[in-house]
């Protein structure tokens, strides 16, 4: 919680206890006082409201007050739950409300005692009243209440009606019950009021507040404020409140009632009495009350609540027990003016006067303390009572600490100075004895700053108290994953700025320094947001108190709330301006050193590592001699934080060491610094000198340790050797005229040491790498030098890090191979050595051949970051794989059939380039990095060797092609990803050919075409990046001269014209305007219609707008010319687009809208060729694009479509003969679609039918739409809606479509074919006709087809069976038959006796429709032999196995197999069912295992037998076939089981009958072999007696 939040609240507290303790004030006093206060609201009568709903909210108000007794309404549910959305609106805001609630309340009131008799109407109202009193709390809206004492009454009996049972009423008695505590506090006796039942009012109300303490809603909270303001009543009795005493002394611990809830009321009653009651009047329930709650042992509740209201309450009973005390020696707060403190940096010294009178008057207080001591009795009971509240604040729980560390000041301030200095000691050993526990650190900094606040923290504690402050302020352990502390660091800053406002800048002189220091470390480099501003409050409130603080003004306006807030800005731009203060500049960099850049968290690691090498400018010495030998010594720490933040550390410091020193000389004896400024004393002069000797000897002494970690290899440089054998070692002493370069070589050789280390293994190994690419890229653009050793090291691990699935690792490898490449790769020397030449073989093979996808894109970001001298040597190869990657696989583009011969063009000279062993993979990130890549590259090499190697053709296709790249994934549209990188790549290469005067007209055009397209898209960010290019490209000169129609173009775009591309509200109108150019129009139009009849709501509304505006001055204006371009366009772009569905849906969708808004009414004219041109071709397309679609959304925007048509004359009758097609579609939604279009087109537009009779054609118009209207198209069956339709079309004067009929006995015939007639899936047949047994034994050549549920079934009488199959049914026995029936082949059989085939038969086609199964089932024409019966009813189960697809046409997948409990609900279904008809059982077949009655399963996949194999008598398991290598496939023998070719079981817990255990047997053979020992037993028993 924050501190800072409460300290008003504190202090209202305080003055509260104060005048609770010191005087007694009368309850009527503050009666009054609420009166008045609310008639002082009443006066201000105007004032600024910010509830925007206020309208609204008055609205609903007046409607409520309307509401009267005799009109016997109802408020609605509505109203309210409207007023209350609008009331919760302003939870975070609260205050807001403020000015309404008077009159909100007052309404309301008002409303109920109205309707007192009418709970359907208060009840509503009271919920209202409960959302306002949650959302601005109970204490400020209980002011609001009606507290006229004539209310008493109503209020009384209507919460005495209400059910406490009731559950829906919970909010009307909650409400009741604050009302009533109000009410009750009005100044008139209730002795003479008597219940109905000749009860005391008190003791009904006492009796009926009990009853709500065992309820576990926040009525129990109303009635306890309720029955503690009874209780404090004047006419209460002791009587009465002993009576309570002793009922709740019997039911906590005489009935030991454990519920929480009850204890939380009865003690919430008790702090409340003991808060508000009188002294005198609560003396004598002290003892009671305290002994209640000592046996209650409160502090070890597990429930917060509970200790928090018992902190409360004995610390109330402390006050009481405690006599009135006014401590003399309280530290005298002083005021302080801030224009005083700001006037000198330095304040003036006290005179010798001032000091002689100030030490007067303390020994005048010692004397007058003495003497108090002497007269003070403090009673026993206080000091358990202080030890408790003492234990309090180290309390698990905040708020209990928060209320301890209140109730120690409230007694500590009625204490004498010996007794309040032990509760001070006590605090202090406190936290110095736990300054490892969160907990008591949180609350004793509470206590600090509460009893600084009220003067009892004397100065002479301040040295003892500070360091736990600062302590705390710094304070952050870690536990797992996560850290606690933050709570405790916000509290110190709440102490901190306490302090400021108590003691006077004399006492706090001596502290300043740390406090300082402290305030602002935490203020800029705290992980929290809240404990950053917290530490930045405090130190403003310091630097405006106490006027000590260093540089105070010029720190609190750069640290300020806002700028501290971002921790980014924080880190990197903050803290670095305040370094430049040298008082502040060491402690700033040792605290990131020592905490920082080795804390817990990853992001805070990284920030500190680059503030800290913002700090070395200001002193590189230290950062050298100091700040580095730790930091190395850490980079091969065992803890990965140390390792992590050291590395990261040594990065950031090279690199900004490089920019002041030369990094390659010593940097300890020969690097010679610029001289800093002397400063003012002399101590700090000679510091230098004393810690560079001293830091030479720490660096030497680093040297030797990091000596033996350095693993044996062969010298960097040529060096004089000499080995010396020592116990049978070898080792190496290298002789060097000139001093070693110590923290190059040992900076250089931490990546080594990590990889040696197996640091670099799993998910540490990811963080860790980060940090390596960081360091050599630190490493290259400082320039250190660098053996060749470390070279290929390096590149090794620049290599491995490139290909990391981390996206994080990739980037910065890329960012670092960029910096070595060009620091390291120019030298020519090395640009032929054998390292570099293995690197670009694994760039080439990993785009060629690996799978990788990973690979493929860190490798093609790699080759776009290289150097020139990396590339120009193999340019063509590069080119070539990386154009490979990006047009190997595309899935169709959105394009059009003209773009894709340029895709298949790409792919035909890939062919050409022979790339052996390509290996293409379809991955957009790998197109995305490989066109970043191919623009890199051609940016570093020279177009001319482009040219040369005849690249720039395809360079430029490639990118155009990639243009369409509309790629979905369950990510969105990822191929964005492609299009945005060859949009910029496009920008960029145009540049490159503009220079070198490359680019011909044709390019150029094309690229104004695919840029303008996409500036019209539906993504803001694509709409963004193009219209910035497309701007600049018009805009270029060079450009311009190749474009013919640029004058067309230019004078919508102005030279200096400024506007958000990506908002659509400002793109649109501008580019719609590129429609008068007849150039522009198609490519405006591909781009338009995916925003104009797209999914994005807001999108459409816009750009819809803006287009039929655009067409609405068109037709103002007669521009006919440019509608028929647009129309013509329409037509291109079907055309072309021809079965793309995505493009399709949203032309159709753009038409729909045109047509609907009557955009082409000039084209109408039966004089307009071009007109009658589009109709037909419009119709004739949307036709062909509509036929075999099942896509719903295509189907319904292309009946919008020809609706929209109808307005057209010529093809009016076309138009409704291919909508009464769709009138009888199998899809009820399309058919409800349908019909609802046609009528709404009719009833917006005067079809003239009969041209002859204009009072017929319109009874011919309204028997039509009475037809579409009257009729439910969705639910009606096709057989019901024929006839309606047939009547349509001769009402229309249209023939009647004629279903042609296909031949139903083409069985192997794909799905296309089949839906090619519209005949086949809504034949004239009936489910119990076609599919019943009678029907099919009547007419077996029928054949019929029908489709239920989506799926197109089939009957076929051969071979003896009855078979209904669907198409899946086909593929399964085809590849069944392919794969000679050793596929998983489950079957469920049905029993059935040969006289109840015709009833079962028919239970099992229904329930087998009914249920959607899509595969097979058949039945036996005739009598199965004996050794067959059992199966007479067949249903086929799919078991997936990965032949079945192998067929690409029509292959299943393992989504079509069913899941188990499908196939159990089938079973039992029909089982009940079969049942039910009193169908009988034929037995179960041999070999199956049996489900039920009269199911049974069995796996009839063939199995492998010996040639000369007969069908055995016995078991089939004796016979061995393990070294037969002559076999033949039989059907599985009866008593093989019934999985015999043990394949995978649809029912996992089904066995083979012979692994199954007969339990019946085994029960009998125990129960016989039980009474056989029984009766061995009696006989033996008898013979011994005998």
């Amino acid at each position: 919680m924050n501190s800072f939040q409460n300290k008003n609240q504190n202090t209202n507290e305080n003055i509260n206890e104060n005048t609770n303790q010191n005087t007694n004030q009368n309850t009527n006093q503050n009666i009054n006082q609420n009166i008045n206060e609310n008639t002082n609201e009443n006066k201000k009568k105007e004032f600024t409201s910010f509830v925007q709903e206020v309208d609204e909210m008055n609205k609903i108000l007046q409607y409520i007050s309307q509401i009267k007794k005799e009109d016997d309404k109802i408020l609605d549910s509505q109203t309210t739950n409207r007023f209350i959305q609008i009331i919760e609106k302003y939870q975070e805001q609260p205050r807001l409300l403020d000015p309404h609630l008077k009159s909100i309340i007052t309404q309301l009131c008002q409303t109920i005692f109205t309707n007192q008799e009418n709970p359907k109407v208060y009840n509503p109202l009271f919920e209202i009243i409960y959302s306002i009193t949650k959302i601005r709390g109970y204490k400020i809206v209980i002011k609001y209440l009606d507290h006229d004492v004539s209310r008493f009454n109503t209020v009384y009996n209507l919460l005495f009606k209400q059910d406490i049972q009731n559950f829906a009423t919970w909010k009307t008695r909650y409400s009741l019950l604050l009302w009533l505590s109000i009410l009750i506090l009005n100044p008139f006796s209730l002795k003479n009021f008597e219940t109905s039942e000749h009860q005391n009012i008190i003791e009904s109300l006492v009796e009926l507040c009990k009853k709500y303490f065992y309820e576990s809603g926040v009525a129990s909270d109303g009635a306890a404020i309720l029955l503690s303001r009874i209780f404090i009543r004047p006419d209460t009795s002791l009587t009465q409140r002993k009576e309570f005493y002793d009922w709740v002394d019997n039911v906590l611990f005489k009935q030991e009632n454990e519920d929480p809830y009850f204890k939380i009321a009865i003690f919430s009653v008790l702090a409340h009495v003991f808060k508000h009651g009188h002294r005198e009047e609560l003396k004598q329930d002290l003892k009671i009350v305290l002994d209640l709650t000592q046996k209650s042992n409160i502090s070890k509740s597990p429930v917060a609540q509970i200790r928090k209201l018992g902190i409360k309450l004995i610390q109330r009973i402390g006050l009481f027990l405690l006599p009135s005390y006014i401590p003399k020696w309280k530290y005298q707060i002083c005021t302080k003016s801030l224009i005083q403190n700001l006037k000198k940096d330095t304040p003036q010294t006290p005179t010798i006067n001032e000091n002689e009178n100030e030490n007067e008057n303390e020994n005048e207080n010692e004397i007058n303390e003495d003497d108090d001591e002497e007269q003070y009795d403090a009673p026993i009971e206080i000091e358990s009572i202080i030890q408790l509240i003492l234990n309090g604040i180290s309390d698990s729980d905040t708020n209990v600490r928060w209320n301890s560390a209140k109730g120690i000041a409230r007694i500590t301030n009625q204490l004498p100075k010996s007794f309040a200095d032990e509760i001070v000691e006590s605090i202090i050993e406190r936290a110095s004895k736990n300054n490892d526990d969160d907990a008591v650190l949180h609350g004793c900094c509470f206590s600090f700053a509460e009893l600084a606040r009220r003067g009892l923290l004397l100065p002479k504690r301040l040295p003892q108290i500070i360091p736990i402050v600062i302590h705390s302020l710094f304070y952050d352990e870690l536990r797992g994953t996560y850290s606690i502390g933050s709570h405790v660091r916000d509290a110190s800053c709440y102490v901190c700025w306490a302090f400021a406002r108590v003691y006077n800048k004399d006492i706090m002189k001596e502290f300043v320094s740390k406090i300082a220091t402290s305030l602002v470390i935490e203020s800029l480099f705290d992980r929290e947001v809240h404990c950053r501003r917290a530490a930045a409050a405090a130190f403003q409130e310091n630097v405006g108190r106490q006027g000590y603080f260093p540089h105070g003004i010029d720190i609190v306006t750069t640290a300020d709330y806002f700028s501290v807030g971002n921790r980014n800005n924080s880190f990197l731009l903050v803290a670095p301006k305040i370094g430049q203060y040298e008082e502040y500049r060491k402690p700033l960099i040792d605290h990131l050193v020592n905490s920082k850049v080795i804390y817990w968290d990853q992001q805070i690691r990284v920030l500190s590592s680059r503030s800290l090498a913002k700090f070395a400018s200001f002193d590189p010495n230290y950062f050298i001699q100091e700040i580095l030998p730790k930091f190395i010594l850490q980079a091969t720490s065992r803890d990965l934080k140390i390792r992590h933040g050291s590395i990261l550390a040594i990065s950031e410091i090279i690199l900004s060491l490089s920019q002041i020193v030369d990094i390659n000389k010593d940097l300890i004896t020969s690097v010679k610094f610029p001289e800093s400024k002397p400063k003012s004393n002399q101590k700090t002069k000679t510091q230098p000198k004393q810690r560079s000797k001293m830091n030479i000897k720490i660096a030497k002494k680093v040297v030797s340790k990091t000596k033996s970690n350095v693993p044996k290899k062969k010298p960097i440089n040529t060096k004089k050797t000499t080995q010396i054998e020592t116990k049978g070692k070898k080792e190496t002493k290298e002789t060097n005229e000139k001093t070693p370069n110590t923290y190059n070589s040992h900076i250089l050789s931490i990546p080594e040491k990590i990889e040696n280390a197996r640091f670099l293994k799993g998910k540490t190994g990811e963080i860790l790498r980060v940090a390596l690419n960081r360091l050599i890229e630190s490493i290259s653009v400082s320039k250190m030098e660098i053996s060749k050793e470390n070279l290929e090291l390096f590149l090794k691990m620049l290599e491995q890090n490139l290909i990391a699935s981390k996206e994080e690792i990739q980037e910065s490898a890329v960012s670092a191979f960029q910096q070595f490449s060009h620091n390291y790769f120019s030298d020519k020397n090395l640009a032929d050595h054998a390292f570099i030449k293995k690197a670009h073989q694994s760039f080439t093979d990993s785009l060629t051949q690996d799978i990788n996808r990973f690979a493929r894109r860190g490798h093609a970001l790699g080759y776009g970051v290289a150097n020139k001298e990396f590339l120009q040597n193999n340019l063509k190869q590069i080119c070539i794989l990386l154009i490979a990657n990006i047009i190997s696989i595309q899935k169709k583009s959105i394009n059009g059939k003209e773009n894709e011969k340029l895709n298949e063009k790409m792919k035909n000279w890939l062919r050409l380039q022979n790339v052996k062993q390509f290996k293409p993979i379809d991955d957009p990130e790998i197109r995305r990095d490989c066109i970043i890549g191919l623009v890199g590259v051609c940016e570093k090499i020279d177009v001319t060797k482009l040219v040369e190697n005849d690249l720039v053709n395809p360079i430029f296709d490639s990118l155009i092609n990639s243009l369409g790249d509309y790629t979905a994934d369950n990510r969105g549209d990822v191929g964005s990803w492609v299009r945005e990188a060859a949009m910029i790549g496009l920008d960029k290469f145009i540049n490159l050919l503009l220079e070198n005067i490359i680019l011909s007209s044709n390019m150029a055009v094309q690229v104004l075409f695919e840029i303008l397209k996409q500036s019209v898209e539906k993504i803001d960010k694509m709409r963004g990046v193009a219209g910035n290019i497309f701007y600049k490209l018009i805009q270029n000169e060079k450009f311009q001269k190749l474009i013919p129609f640029h004058s067309e173009i230019i004078k919508f775009f102005p030279l200096n014209l400024e506007i958000n591309w990506s908002s659509s509200v400002e793109t649109f109108p501008v580019f719609v305007q590129l429609l008068y150019c007849k150039n522009c129009q198609q490519s405006l139009l591909n781009g338009l219609i995916l925003s104009v009849g797209g999914l994005g709501e807001s999108l459409i509304k816009t750009t819809t707008k803006i287009l039929l505006d655009f067409f609405e001055e068109l037709s103002n204006n007669g521009k006919k010319e440019i509608i028929e371009d647009v129309s013509m366009c329409f037509v291109n772009l079907i055309e072309n687009y021809s079965n793309n569905t995505k493009v399709i849906t949203s032309a159709f969708n753009t038409l729909d809208i045109l047509l609907s808004n009557d955009c082409f009414q000039l084209l109408r004219e039966k004089e307009n060729k071009v007109g009658q041109l589009f109709s037909e071709k419009i119709l004739s397309l949307t036709r062909n694009e509509l036929k075999n679609s099942k896509d719903t959304k295509k189907l319904s925007s292309g009946i919008n479509v020809i609706c929209g048509l109808l307005s057209f004359p010529n093809v009016f009758n076309a138009c409704i003969s291919i909508l009464a097609i769709y009138l009888l579609h199998p899809y009820p939604l399309i058919r409800k679609h349908c019909s609802e279009q046609l009528y709404v087109k009719i009833l917006g537009t005067s079809f003239i039918i009969n041209e002859k009779d204009e009072d017929q054609n319109q009874e011919i118009l309204d028997q039509i739409m009475e037809i579409l209207s009257s009729i439910d198209w969705s639910i009606s069956t096709v057989e019901q809606l024929k006839p309606k339709r047939d009547l349509l079309c001769n009402l229309f004067c249209v023939p009647v479509p004629v279903l042609i009929k296909q031949n139903p006995n083409v069985m192997n015939q794909s799905t296309n074919q089949k839906e090619s007639g519209y005949s086949d899936l809504v034949k004239d047949v009936d489910l119990n006709d076609d599919f019943s047994y009678e029907m099919v034994q009547k007419y077996p050549k029928k054949m019929p087809r029908k489709i239920i549920n989506g799926i197109l079934y089939e009957l076929r009488c051969a071979n003896g069976f009855i078979k209904i199959y669907t198409e899946k049914g086909i593929n399964y026995w085809a590849t069944q038959t392919e794969n000679s029936c050793l596929l998983p082949d489950f079957k469920l059989h049905f029993s059935i006796k040969q006289e109840d085939f015709a009833k079962a038969w028919n239970i099992l086609v229904f329930l087998f429709l009914e249920e959607g199964h899509d595969l097979a089932m058949k039945v036996k024409q005739g009598r199965w032999p004996d050794y067959m019966k059992g199966r007479e009813i067949t249903v086929y189960m799919y078991q997936h196995h990965s032949k079945y697809e192998m067929n690409k046409d029509n292959h299943l997948t393992a989504k079509d197999q069913k899941k188990n409990s499908v196939w159990i609900r089938f079973i039992k279904k029909a089982e009940k069912r079969l049942k039910k008809a009193n169908v009988r059982s034929n037995g179960i077949f041999e070999g199956d295992h049996p489900l039920g009655l009269f199911t049974s399963i069995r796996n009839e996949a063939f199995v492998k037998v010996p040639k000369n194999w007969k069908p055995p008598t016995s078991s089939w398991s004796g016979y061995d076939l393990s070294g037969l290598a002559k076999f033949h496939l039989v059907y599985p023998p009866n008593d093989m089981g019934f999985n015999a070719a043990n394949h995978s079981s649809p029912f996992l817990k089904i066995r083979p009958l012979s692994s199954q255990i007969n339990w019946s047997f085994l029960c009998s053979y125990f129960f016989f072999f039980f009474i056989f020992i029984l009766v061995l037993y009696l006989v033996r028993t008898g013979l011994n007696s005998d």
